[in-house]
């Protein structure tokens, strides 16, 4: 069986003069561990209170290449959680509470998106989340769709910088800001669908995307909105077509009931692949 991260690196720790009990026996019970610990970047906690110890006047001076080799160790991923323990984790009341918020199987409700026939009786998006539905135009649907994609790659940058590059949220933080005040646009998504923010989960090591619209909120991986996005492209392009159909019918004088049989075998059509997504 493979030796757990907690223990290898309370071992590690223990080859070394001069570092505290009090430091291997918060390694060996998981206090730096990816899913174990209670600190929300328990990696980047290890490499600063070795580097602190490396440069202490008491520790012995052999020890301080050892300490600073072993933080580096660290930020290469040497003593990242294993499969096994991630599948644990997975197993555990927390994990699967985690996995419920992901996919949806909790208390939050589904994110639908439909093309339909407004108030006006004509051609529009329909936005359904837990239950509550509202009209969109499609230029906010595709604009929240493209959103989706830009998101889901800056959370996935940010969480990069976080695990890998061992650099403090506080400091990921600062960046994207910086990087955000340079768009034209200051905020993702649009008033008539919802807000979106790239965000992520250091300790489940998972880039997210937050998703909020008045009291609703939910959260998606990059990989669900891209999904989410493909979708909702899919439905903005619908129903700009059912408003090139609707014209042309009224044009030809189409009586309004036949439109309407009309647009609802449509509606039945796509529905099979009406595409939702959890959040």
């Amino acid at each position: 069986m493979t030796e757990h991260t907690a223990t290898r690196l309370a071992r590690a720790l223990e080859e070394i003069p001069g570092v505290p009990h009090s430091m291997i026996k918060h390694a060996r019970d998981g206090h730096y561990h990816d899913y174990l610990s209670p600190l929300d970047t328990p990696e980047i906690q290890l490499v600063a209170d070795l580097r602190d110890l490396a440069a202490r006047p008491a520790t012995p001076r052999d020890s301080r290449p050892l300490l600073r080799a072993l933080a580096k160790a660290v930020i290469n991923g040497d003593y990242d959680a294993s499969k096994e323990e991630s599948d644990e984790w997975m197993r555990s009341p927390e994990g699967q509470d985690t996995l419920a918020a992901l996919t949806g199987d909790g208390a939050g409700g589904g994110i639908w998106v439909a093309s339909t026939r407004g108030p006006d009786d004509e051609p529009v998006c329909k936005v359904t989340w837990d239950g509550r539905g509202w009209h969109a135009p499609v230029e906010d649907v595709r604009e929240t769709a493209l959103d989706l994609v830009t998101c889901a790659a800056y959370a996935e940058m940010m969480m990069t910088l976080i695990t890998r590059a061992k650099l403090s949220p506080e400091i990921v933080s600062r960046l994207a800001t910086e990087m955000l005040d340079g768009r034209d646009k200051r905020s993702f998504g649009a008033k008539a669908t919802m807000t979106l923010l790239p965000a992520g989960s250091s300790k489940r090591r998972q880039a997210l995307v937050l998703l909020k619209r008045g009291s609703l909120e939910g959260e998606l991986t990059p990989g669900e909105a891209r999904a989410m996005a493909l979708a909702w492209l899919a439905v903005a392009e619908a129903t700009e077509s059912d408003q090139l159909v609707s014209e042309a019918l009224r044009a030809t004088g189409v009586p309004a009931e036949t439109q309407d049989r009309l647009f609802g075998y449509l509606r039945e059509l796509r529905s099979p692949a009406r595409e939702g997504q959890r959040a």
